[in-house]
């Protein structure tokens, strides 16, 4: 995990935030804050619900509609098999 000013950044080696083939990352995460507060777990859920909604309707593929939901995780198109 590295870490600046802004953001948070995580690595794994089968990640579709990394840049595949064209250079480009497919996916990524958002983070929910109130002030400079991060919020996670339940007190951030129905936040992450309302920007999953947004997001799909934006034509993103949203972590927090999966089996095991990742609610922050959105990605161009559907690459899990």
């Amino acid at each position: 995990i590295a870490k600046n000013e802004n953001h948070i950044v995580t690595r794994t080696m089968q990640s579709f935030h990394l840049p595949g083939p064209d250079g480009l990352s497919h996916a990524f995460d958002i983070g929910i804050f109130d002030s400079e507060k991060y919020l996670a777990g339940g007190e951030a859920l129905t936040y992450y619900l309302e920007c999953a909604d947004i997001g799909k309707n934006l034509g993103l593929v949203c972590g927090a509609f999966w089996n095991h939901p990742d609610y922050p995780h959105y990605q161009l198109y559907d690459v899990r098999v």
